[in-house]
């Protein structure tokens, strides 16, 4: 057998070792790192609530927010956006509410719905650029609601902290009073409004409630007029025209009037509201 030799020490000299030394100092952020990524990412909430291109590109976006995440500062990146939401939402909705009732009223139920509808619209993208803080920060910190659900909680402080709730309620129902009594309504923008009332978590306690008293009222008044001018089948041929022509002259026609109305309100449940409300 042949005896394995250990190599000896290379010929001229003795054998180097390679020494690691420690970093003399850790890398460090520049000192505007922190202020100019949240400035860029501001900008690019701007751009999306303008309905303008961003500078930058979305891939660029998310990845200076997961930088910001990374080095510790995503409650910075979270309070801004809360802030830039709550700056738009105020001046979008004291803008609209500033209109007055008489001046189209009907206007201000569009206008809100058209807010509304953008504002989704841009929440959307603004979580799509906020992805990585939606998914890290806000999931995993207590008391910390997600974007989704932070934009949506800011339009509904705004609503319950001013009039303009109880003024959308009353303008609603206004319009739904207007259909009752025969004329033309934007039947979709009502549907938006509700939505948006549900989505917020309003309509059950604020929408809903003064709907249903309000048809009760309607309903009421409606039905005790028509009947001052219920008279027996043998006698309607004797009512005078203003009589007939303020509602049915007999028990017949006064029960094909509730069943009409009741399609009626059937209609409008399935058309622009909830089906609890049924």
């Amino acid at each position: 057998m042949w005896a394995s030799k250990r190599p000896g020490p290379p010929a001229g000299g003795p054998q180097k070792k390679l020494v690691i030394k420690g970093l003399k100092a850790l890398p460090t952020l520049p000192l505007s790192y922190k202020t100019d990524t949240l400035e860029r990412l501001r900008s690019a909430v701007h751009a999306i609530q303008q309905n303008q291109p961003t500078t930058q590109g979305l891939e660029e976006l998310y990845r200076d927010c997961e930088g910001l995440c990374l080095h510790k500062f995503a409650s910075d990146v979270y309070e801004m956006l809360q802030t830039e939401l709550e700056k738009y939402t105020r001046q979008q909705l004291l803008q609209i509410d500033r209109s007055p009732d008489t001046h189209a009223p009907a206007a201000i139920l569009d206008q809100t719905r058209k807010f509304w509808d953008d504002y989704t619209q841009q929440l959307t993208m603004v979580r799509c650029v906020f992805l990585y803080l939606d998914r890290t920060y806000a999931l995993q910190t207590t008391n910390v609601a997600s974007l989704w659900a932070m934009g949506l909680s800011v339009v509904r402080q705004h609503l319950v902290e001013t009039n303009m709730r109880s003024r959308l309620v009353r303008l609603f129902i206004n319009e739904v009073t207007s259909e009752r009594n025969g004329q033309l309504i934007d039947r979709p923008s009502l549907a938006s409004i509700a939505r948006m009332f549900i989505d917020l978590g309003l309509y059950a306690q604020s929408l809903q409630p003064s709907f249903i008293d309000a048809t009760r009222d309607y309903y009421r008044s409606e039905s005790l007029r028509m009947i001052n001018y219920l008279v027996p089948i043998k006698q309607s041929a004797g009512v005078s025209a203003e009589a007939r022509s303020s509602g049915p002259t007999d028990v017949p026609g006064y029960l094909n009037h509730v069943q009409r109305r009741l399609d009626e309100e059937t209609q409008r449940v399935a058309q622009y509201l909830k089906p609890s409300t049924k």
